[in-house]
């Protein structure tokens, strides 16, 4: 059972918590171990195909989010093979208000897909992988800064992928 943090304030009056996902989408580029940033895109600026984050790399300040999950979704349509490269020796780092709070090899956060029925997109060592959850939620506070950085893998891939990281958790927001 997942504990959850003691400053984790749960929805109080004239507030609502609902199950949420926040997302930002990033391209791979076409270089081995390069070093790439999310959730410095806004929906305003880049649409809700790249992000849903209303502000760059933060939650606007009367909200927060209590963090359980965090999946990498490598895109379905990759060119054979780069989904997989795109993750060999891959890691991530989370962290809030400039402090690392996660490291981790990418791999293990891969969304559990089924493989695409042409074959064109091989997904590599995230199929059918269960869903990753913190053993202890993580909470981040409206205007607070938060900022996932992915080293991606050792290998080149042959085109740019598309890779995406959710966050999934409980976000409390102010009640319509």
């Amino acid at each position: 059972m997942a504990e959850i943090p003691k400053e984790w304030k749960p929805a109080g009056t004239g507030e609502e918590e609902i199950d949420y996902c926040l997302y930002d989408l990033v391209a791979s580029g076409t270089s081995a171990s390069a070093s790439l940033t999310f959730f410095n895109h806004t929906r305003g600026t880049d649409g809700l195909a790249v992000t849903n984050m209303e502000i760059a790399a933060q939650l606007p300040s009367r909200q927060r989010f209590l963090l359980k999950k965090i999946a990498l979704l490598v895109d379905v349509n990759a060119a054979a093979g780069d989904s997989a490269d795109v993750q060999d020796a891959a890691s991530m780092e989370f962290y809030i208000n400039n402090k690392l709070v996660y490291c981790a090899p990418s791999p293990i956060f891969g969304v559990p897909v089924a493989i695409s029925q042409t074959r064109t997109a091989e997904l590599g060592g995230s199929v059918n992988m269960v869903e990753f959850e913190l053993e202890k939620y993580l909470v981040i506070d409206g205007g607070v800064s938060f900022k996932l950085v992915m080293m991606i893998g050792k290998t080149a891939v042959s085109a740019s992928t598309d890779l995406t990281w959710i966050l999934r958790g409980r976000l409390v927001r102010p009640a319509a």
